[in-house]
């Protein structure tokens, strides 16, 4: 089985450190840099020269500033992987993570894992209530679904555009499975 890790980038210096926390031959990074960050183009060439460095291919897409929505609905179109993750260049998956996510079977609904943002406190915590399935309380950045087309919502422009693929993911599959492990975190 083969993972896609969908992240949009605006060249923050934690890409490096975020495709290190899940390493392994299995796991397809599909980088989709925000093209027009104009403020932000010196960080995004020093990043691409990293990955270069390291082998692994980019994707620059000239629309954006909407918080990485278009980039991750470019990086599904690109993502040839089994199961897609998203996940964010300010972010690391948890030491472990590659344990629950290399049990993935592609009978099972999208699984909808916990999510830490910045903060170290259980009120940092993305989902705290399970079966909570609503916008602020759920992030897209817990979903991780079977890479099949015709069966993924589509991101949203704007701060919640998360929620519309989230939603509509959802339920296209007729709802989701809720897991109680942490996946990723903030940085």
């Amino acid at each position: 089985m083969k993972l896609s890790v969908i992240v949009p980038s605006i060249g923050r210096p934690g890409l490096l450190p975020l495709i290190h926390s899940l390493p392994g031959a299995w796991v397809e990074w599909v980088i989709v840099f925000d093209g027009s960050r104009r403020d932000r183009q010196i960080e995004i060439g020093e990043r691409q020269r990293e990955l270069e460095r390291i082998g692994l291919a980019w994707h620059v897409l000239a629309a954006g500033g909407d918080w990485g929505q278009q980039q991750r609905n470019v990086g599904m179109t690109l993502a040839t992987g089994s199961w897609l993750v998203f996940s964010q260049d300010d972010q690391i998956f948890e030491a472990g993570a590659d344990l629950p996510l290399a049990e993935l079977d592609l009978e099972t609904k999208p699984q909808l894992f916990r999510l830490r943002k910045w903060a170290p406190s259980s009120e940092a915590l993305v989902w705290r209530e399970r079966g909570v399935f609503r916008p602020n309380m759920v992030d897209g950045d817990c979903m991780v679904v079977p890479n099949v087309p015709a069966r993924l919502g589509q991101w949203g422009a704007g701060y919640c555009g998360d929620w519309d693929f989230l939603r509509d993911t959802a339920d296209l599959w007729g709802g989701v499975e809720w897991r109680d492990e942490v996946l990723q975190r903030g940085v």
